[in-house]
């Protein structure tokens, strides 16, 4: 069946079941485990552009995985996939 892959900036890579959007699994980079803590607590706040009235704790945003996932897939003879890599991209 379908399966969709996508990251949504949350720390995860995602994995749902097409049919009914039931999450299969989901992946949490190494370097991103240290970043988690700040998600939870919403602080410090981030900086945004002017003219917004910053914090003066505020740092920059933190990214995960925020863009598009490329797909790597090898079929046998009969057309049935016998290898897919999965390429999640971030900044």
């Amino acid at each position: 069946g379908v399966e969709v892959y996508y990251g949504s900036n949350d720390g995860a890579f995602h994995a749902l079941r097409g049919s009914d959007g039931v999450e299969l699994w989901s992946f949490i980079a190494p370097e991103h485990h240290s970043k988690l803590k700040r998600l939870y607590d919403n602080a410090p706040k981030i900086i945004y552009p002017p003219p917004t009235n910053n914090s003066p704790t505020a740092i920059k945003k933190d990214y995960f995985f925020d863009g598009s996932a490329g797909i790597f897939e090898r079929f046998n003879s009969s057309n049935v996939a016998t290898t897919a890599w999965i390429f999640p991209s971030m900044k």
